[in-house]
């Protein structure tokens, strides 16, 4: 069973941070069961990623417990290492590329925060929910998202990349253009813009675009930089 690095330093901390506001600051009542509890809590941030969903519901019954010593001994059950473990967990589950999954650890979040809010007052359970549950599941869910965006554009171009090389490789790609859109080729390879083109062969612009477009259609490319490409690539072989 892999534990990555991330995760072993995560649990770490969190461990020691357990142990010493258990006992140092009486935290959750001060007590071996309070800070086995916690402690726990921290060493089930090992499979933080590998079991996300079985985590949120192990953390939520972890902190229940807890919650129940704590105030046995007439303290608040308030706790670092708890609200680090279920921020980390939330995030977490936002961040699943199983959408399905995450979105019931979302839910597993809203139903605990019924469960923890007895009796019910909305404006506890809001506070509760939002910054321990919603806000990481959001934070989670956009950074899904941003690193999504960033696969698709990196296979976008990596598509585009495959067939530059294949257009260059081909011996025939160029023998398709007219001799003008050579011509119009030839001069975007010496770096020459649209309107420079133009001048230079006495055409109108919309004629000098008509030909790049033609260029770009024919040789399989996107735009200028990767036709160039193919020019410069046929004029070395």
């Amino acid at each position: 069973m892999q534990i990555t690095r991330g995760n072993a330093a995560l649990a770490g901390g969190l461990l020691v941070v357990s142990q010493v506001e258990v006992w140092a600051f009486g935290r959750l009542g001060g007590t071996a069961a309070a800070a086995a509890l916690a402690g726990v809590a921290a060493l089930l941030m090992l499979w933080r990623t590998r079991y996300p969903v079985g985590l949120a519901i192990a953390e939520c019954t972890l902190f229940a417990v807890a919650a129940q010593v704590s105030l046995a001994q007439d303290v608040e059950p308030l706790s670092a290492t708890f609200m680090c473990t279920l921020v980390t967990t939330w995030f977490t589950l936002g961040h699943l590329t199983d959408r399905v999954r995450a979105s019931i650890g979302l839910g597993i979040g809203l139903a605990f925060g019924l469960l923890a809010t007895s009796p019910f007052r909305i404006n506890v359970y809001l506070a509760l929910v939002l910054t321990t549950f919603v806000v990481p599941w959001l934070v989670g869910s956009l950074a899904w998202m941003r690193s999504q965006s960033s696969a698709e554009r990196e296979r976008v171009q990596s598509a585009e990349g495959v067939n530059v090389a294949r257009v260059s490789a081909n011996p025939t790609a160029l023998q398709q253009l007219t001799p003008r859109e050579a011509e119009v080729l030839e001069l975007m390879v010496e770096g020459l813009s649209n309107s420079e083109v133009a001048a230079r062969l006495y055409v109108s612009l919309p004629t000098v675009k008509s030909h790049v477009a033609s260029i770009l259609r024919k040789l399989g490319v996107r735009d200028r930089t990767q036709a160039v490409v193919v020019a410069l690539s046929h004029a070395r072989d």
